[in-house]
């Protein structure tokens, strides 16, 4: 099923216990493709399993399941052999059209190459790839963004310490969120 138009429930209720919701956006290889509403705190692990988990094709070593939903997320799943040109999973606004949002499935460009990093699912090794961007301040942002959900927006990470206006001014088009 593609049809957007159908939201789709998911029947775990494991997650946050204040009963918030989230809609994702399950693609790919999976038995049941579409928007599913989740729970706050839940992982990709229950949402592919609300999606009646993957097909046979499916390449899960691309997927990162440990990692929490989060509003708006796109999940996509690879078939085996489908060569990884973007993350598995996107937040809102990321579509292989140049629309730009996570987590996870278009090019997060990184500055070394003129593409953008998405501060909200960038890994510790991408953010290293900035300009200007150690160890210690990758990992930093990870906790910034830890502890603040997500980034909403991409100067925001001036509230990360050592990351001013000079720094945001160099780093800015090569960020995302």
């Amino acid at each position: 099923m593609t049809s957007s138009s159908s939201e789709k429930r998911s029947s775990n209720h494991e997650g946050s216990s204040d009963g918030a919701k989230i809609v994702v956006d399950i693609k790919g290889n999976v038995k049941s493709p579409g928007i599913y509403t989740m729970r706050v705190g839940m992982r990709i692990s229950q949402a592919i399993d609300s999606a009646g988990g993957f097909l046979s094709s499916a390449d899960q070593k691309q997927i990162n399941l440990a990692q929490k939903v989060t509003d708006e997320m796109i999940i996509y799943v690879p078939a085996k052999g489908e060569i990884k040109s973007s993350p598995a999973v996107m937040n809102a606004g990321q579509s292989s059209s140049g629309v730009n949002t996570e987590s996870t499935l278009n090019s997060n460009e990184k500055s070394n190459g003129g593409q953008t990093v998405n501060l909200n699912t960038a890994t510790k090794e991408q953010l290293q790839e900035l300009t200007g961007i150690g160890p210690k301040k990758a990992e930093q942002i990870l906790q910034y963004r830890e502890e603040h959900q997500s980034f909403k927006t991409t100067d925001e990470i001036k509230e990360v310490g050592g990351i001013g206006d000079k720094t945001f001014e160099s780093l800015k088009d090569s960020l995302s969120v």
